[in-house]
């Protein structure tokens, strides 16, 4: 089984229903229980690092941060509300057509950004670095994939198209809405709201910061000198983007040399201060983007609360 790949720069991959994105900034991050974090204050894209003693080696704990566009992505909370909301609808619009009932699954929603934020920089927790190697956890992902599946007719229903491909008309004598229940439940949850400007505004800014940021000289000379730090460990990688993509890797199942590389990769990141460098540098790359498109963004976060009080409500 082919890896899942640990370093997205695709941010619109997230906005896809059933994708799955690693994110680009700090919206939706897991509520993973951390001992000592270092952690982003993004209105001021300052970091606060752990305690160091002089001389001593500095610390490799995961790198928390909180990117300046944070403030105008849907919540994990405000994703679970409409995900919940529409998750019911679904389940109301198959009774109706005398479907049965849907089995327990997750929901699957389209936030307003991507979804997890701790892989932006690459691997910073040294901890996954020794259980998983370069792997993702997917714990949450084979326990789902376990979940009971929606029947036949009921999966035409959700999507609104038959098992050969063709548009679902009419079943039980009554219409299936376009877009099958799928569909039914985001329009009545959302609106217009996917069609709001300020989304493309938001996606472009996350690409466009990352990229800018990556030429930063800053940011080069941080990559150099994790590469030299590597080196002197016995690994020979240019860049911590081209680590992840080693086809060493790829096979799903962290060995004994993958946890060691990814060891070495985390330490080096943090005796160099490659995450904090990043992060400061595309803080305010960030910053001046937003600045330009703020009405736009303004109004995308007013149209997000406006959705989610309405789906508290379904």
């Amino acid at each position: 089984m082919k890896r899942k790949k640990v370093v997205l720069t695709a941010a619109t991959a997230a906005l896809v229903a059933g994708s799955l994105s690693i994110s680009l900034y700090a919206v939706e991050s897991g509520d993973e229980k951390r001992e000592s974090t270092v952690r982003a204050e993004a209105n001021s894209g300052t970091t606060v690092p752990p305690d160091e003693a002089a001389g001593k080696e500095k610390k490799a704990d995961p790198f928390v941060f909180s990117l300046p566009m944070e403030k105008y992505a849907l919540s994990r909370e405000e994703s679970g509300i409409l995900q919940d909301a529409e998750t019911r609808l679904q389940e109301a619009c198959v009774a109706r057509f005398g479907a049965g009932s849907l089995p327990p699954r997750k929901p699957v929603g389209a936030p307003d950004g991507p979804t997890d934020s701790n892989r932006r920089y690459g691997l910073t927790d040294l901890a996954e670095a020794t259980r998983d190697g370069y792997q993702l956890p997917g714990g949450d992902d084979k326990a789902a994939a376990k979940l009971p599946q929606p029947d036949a007719t009921q999966t035409m229903l959700l999507v609104g198209r038959t098992a050969a491909g063709e548009k679902a008309e009419r079943y039980q004598g009554l219409r299936v809405p376009e877009g099958g229940c799928y569909g039914e439940s985001q329009r009545k949850v959302r609106g217009d709201h996917g069609l709001h400007p300020g989304r493309e505004t938001a996606r472009t800014i996350d690409l466009d910061s990352y990229r800018q940021s990556m030429r930063d000289p800053r940011v080069v000379e941080s990559f150099a000198s994790w590469s030299r730090c590597m080196k002197r460990s016995g690994y020979t990688y240019t860049s911590p983007l081209t680590v992840t993509d080693d086809k060493a890797f790829a096979d799903g199942v962290a060995d004994g040399r993958e946890r060691a590389v990814a060891q070495a990769d985390v330490r080096c990141k943090f005796e160099v201060d490659l995450p904090k460098t990043w992060f400061t540098v595309e803080s305010a790359v960030q910053r001046k983007l937003i600045k330009k498109h703020l009405g736009q963004l303004e109004s995308l976060s007013a149209s997000q609360r406006s959705i989610v009080e309405s789906a508290r409500k379904l």
